[in-house]
């Protein structure tokens, strides 16, 4: 979110706004969420279907890809090296549960790095694969990108939510008028897709 959305968002949200200033906090999406229940954040972007106690708007929504830079056959995945990052368990599970709907063997645990731009450096070496919910992770190298599906065709996705405290009316007039923003903006790119 940090790294391809918010950047859009912010200039788009600052050409109406001029003047604002933002702190910006990057975290796992569950972090993120009690945060904003205890009312230390404003608002939170947070990946999946995480339990909330507030209000939340779906922000975006993204297929998963699979991404190596060499050529792999789907149905011997796991005898792959797989090279994954930190990230919160519910994206954890959606994966997972992709996996067990093919596969019979365990999901694999492989390579563990702190971040998505580490684990992409990895595949770039060709030191194994991994799964991203962001296209654009893998944009701008040769590689091997597959889109995932479940058996039944469709796209695994993962929904990005836009979450604050309390209804906006009950919020500061400029926390109301970024939430606007962002989904005003979030419509603007889906159309573009």
């Amino acid at each position: 979110m940090a790294r391809f959305s918010l950047p859009g968002l912010l200039q788009y949200y600052q050409e109406s706004h001029p003047g604002i200033s933002f702190e910006i906090t990057t975290s796992l999406s569950s972090q993120l969420c009690k945060r904003v229940e205890r009312r230390e954040l404003d608002l939170a972007f947070a990946f999946g279907d995480i339990p909330f106690k507030g209000v939340k708007y779906r922000f975006a929504s993204e297929q998963a890809y699979l991404a190596s830079v060499k050529p792999l056959d789907m149905s011997r995945l796991s005898s792959y090296p797989y090279i994954t990052y930190f990230k919160d368990k519910y994206t954890q599970q959606l994966i997972e549960n992709w996996w067990a709907e093919y596969y019979l063997t365990p999901f694999p645990r492989g390579l563990v790095v702190q971040h998505g731009d580490i684990c992409r450096e990895m595949i770039l070496k060709g030191l194994g694969y991994s799964f991203f919910f962001v296209r654009g992770y893998m944009a701008d190298h040769p590689q091997y990108v597959y889109p995932l599906h479940y058996k039944d065709g469709t796209p695994l996705l993962r929904n990005t939510w836009l979450l604050c405290p309390d209804e906006p009316e009950n919020l500061r007039p400029e926390v109301q008028s970024f939430i606007r923003a962002a989904l005003d903006y979030s419509r603007s790119q889906s159309s573009h897709t």
